[in-house]
């Protein structure tokens, strides 16, 4: 719901966002911490658990933030969902550091306050380990594989 005063998030506001994350996500800029809300919550890779706030992500990815060569990021197979003030983006993400390519899905859950917008939730999961097996099948079609598998195992359980 749109809080008073408030005019919803649109489409423009959220592809003008995304640009500007990736943007500082390929320069490896501090600023990308920023765009992040002081109590977001990050599930990402450099992390076994839940990151509960904006420094916590910082203090955790910060060091492999800073730490790489030249990053491009492209995100693939992206959705948007607007509900007034909120909105949820899930893709694929193509990430190449220096010589390596590593495949995520992500999804942003993404809050406008003061007029701007905020990440409030981030969470990515590693596509990679999949990809090499499919060798070299595109992110779109081991995203489907793995909707199946996570169809029949909530089907039938997963082992204890």
């Amino acid at each position: 719901m749109a809080t008073q005063g408030s005019t919803g998030i649109t489409k423009d506001e959220v592809d003008s966002f995304l640009k500007r994350f990736t943007d500082l996500y390929e320069k490896s800029d501090e600023g990308f911490f920023d765009l992040f809300a002081h109590d977001a919550t990050v599930f990402n890779l450099y992390s076994n658990h839940r990151l509960d706030g904006r420094d916590a992500f910082r203090k955790s990815f910060g060091p492999h933030f800073k730490s790489h060569g030249k990053r491009t990021s492209e995100i693939l197979s992206r959705e948007t969902q607007i509900v007034g003030d909120t909105a949820l983006v899930s893709y694929n993400n193509r990430i190449q550091v220096d010589d390596k390519r590593v495949d995520l899905r992500g999804s942003l859950l993404l809050n406008k306050e003061n007029g701007g917008l905020q990440v409030k939730h981030l969470h990515n999961s590693s596509l990679t380990g999949v990809a090499s097996a499919a060798a070299g099948k595109p992110v779109e079609d081991i995203q489907v594989l793995e909707e199946r598998v996570a169809t029949s195992l909530s089907a039938i359980g997963t082992p204890k």
